[in-house]
This record gives structure tokens, C-alpha cells and sequence, in this order.
């Protein structure tokens, strides 16, 4: 018995000692919730990962800050729609969110955090391909997204499958989701496929106003070329 209650002592003064390093916490006497605090504890999602803005990461749990390391990746750039292209990915749209930090599954033995598609992601920003395996996927050995909607898996897109920890700003370039970065004008770069490349979208061939996106988008895109981005990257096509 004595044996065992010293093995009891030894291993809560070793958690403590754990919590305590992992984070260094500043008391914050706050009611336990999932939200952010500049005053960092266990009860807020910052504590641990994220930042005095937000939640996600930089830091990732292993106080990782570049883009280079898995736990850190594109997850500002989704969260803030820092490129301007879309409206912002909110973290249960990827993660199951906890209420509280001790919910079941969310700090456990398992390394790094669950990614699973859901809620307006799986309805709205993936599965537009009918008869295809159309779900999104992430992973974590290739650090790939495979099937989303997000990054050109509908008709006549590119349905390219991005890496997370990419620096280069390929993914989110004019053309990379649809048409043809590589083309000199806005307009050619954003052409989705037609018919002369295999897809079923009109070509110059077809209407010679077909380069000028907003007299089709109206409601996603002006004749500027700026984007709206409540309509842009939504899941449907807006006319």
C-alpha cells in the first residue's frame, strides 16, 4: 500500500509539473469554457494552442509558429480569409470543437488534432461531384486535402489536392481552383475547363463575351474582377 501511494504521489506531482510547463499559465480564475483569453489557462483554447487572437495555431502544441510545421499549416489563412478570396473556414467546419477543455477526446494519448469534415463544410464546400467519391479527406502522412469543393473538386475545376504546410501561395492564385494560372489576364486564368479541354464550360469559340466572368457571376464577381466573398468558394454556383 505504501508503494502505491507513493507511485499516486509521484505521478500528480509529475502532471503538475506538466500542466504547469506546457503552458506557462497566468492564473485566470475564469469560468471553464472553450473561448480565448489573453490570460491563458486551462480553460481557454489559447492556453495551449493559438494566439491572443484566436484559437488556431501558431502556436501548435509543440510551440511551433511556421507554416512549415503540420500543426500549424494554413490554419490562419482559412480562419481569417486572409486572401480574400472566400469567406472564412470556421475551426468545427474541420475539428470537433469541445465545449469544455476536459471533454472526452480531446486531450488524450493521440497526437496532433483530428481532422473530420463536417457541418457546412461536408453540405456546402465539398461532395459536387454526383456518382463520384466525393469525401473530403485529409492526411496527415501526406499532409494533403483530397475532395473539397474549396480547392476545385466540382465540374470543371481542377480538383487539386493541396499540401498543408505549403508556403508558395499556389493554391490560393487566380486559376489554381479552376482555369489556368499560368494564363495571362485574370479572366483566362479563371475560365473553368471547356470543351476543348475536356469539361463542359462555354468557350471563346462558344460566346466571345464568355471572359467577362460578372455578366454570368453578376452576384460573386464585378466587371473589376473583385470578388464577393459570401458567393465565392459557397458550394454552388451563383449567376
Amino acid at each position: 500500500m505504501k508503494r502505491q501511494n507513493q507511485i499516486l504521489v509521484l505521478t500528480i506531482l509529475a502532471l503538475s509539473i506538466l500542466c504547469i510547463s506546457c503552458s506557462d499559465l497566468k492564473r485566470d480564475t475564469s469560468t471553464p469554457t472553450s473561448s480565448v483569453s489573453k490570460n491563458y489557462s486551462p480553460y481557454n483554447c489559447n492556453s495551449c494552442h493559438g494566439n491572443e487572437t484566436n484559437a488556431a495555431p501558431p502556436k501548435d502544441l509543440e510551440g511551433n509558429t511556421s507554416i512549415s510545421a503540420p500543426g500549424v499549416g494554413a490554419h490562419q489563412s482559412h480562419l481569417l480569409a486572409s486572401d480574400s478570396v472566400g469567406a472564412a473556414v470556421a475551426c468545427n467546419e474541420c475539428h470537433v470543437v469541445p465545449s469544455l477543455y476536459n471533454a472526452e477526446g480531446h486531450i488524450d494519448l493521440t497526437p496532433g488534432a483530428k481532422v473530420v469534415f463536417h457541418g457546412a463544410v461536408s453540405t456546402a464546400r465539398f461532395s459536387h461531384i454526383a456518382g463520384a467519391d466525393t469525401a473530403a479527406r485529409y492526411s496527415d502522412v501526406t499532409l494533403h486535402c483530397t475532395n473539397t469543393y474549396c480547392h476545385g473538386y466540382f465540374p470543371n475545376g481542377n480538383r487539386v489536392s493541396p499540401t498543408w504546410t505549403d508556403e508558395s501561395g499556389q493554391y490560393r492564385a487566380c486559376g489554381s481552383c479552376h482555369g489556368d494560372p499560368a494564363k495571362p489576364s485574370i479572366a483566362e486564368r479563371a475560365l473553368p475547363k471547356t470543351r476543348l479541354n475536356g469539361g463542359s464550360h462555354l468557350s471563346i469559340q462558344d460566346n466571345a463575351n464568355i471572359l467577362q466572368c460578372y455578366r454570368c457571376h453578376p452576384s460573386a464577381i464585378d466587371a473589376n474582377y473583385n470578388l464577393n466573398v459570401s458567393k465565392h468558394i459557397n458550394g454552388q454556383v451563383d449567376f
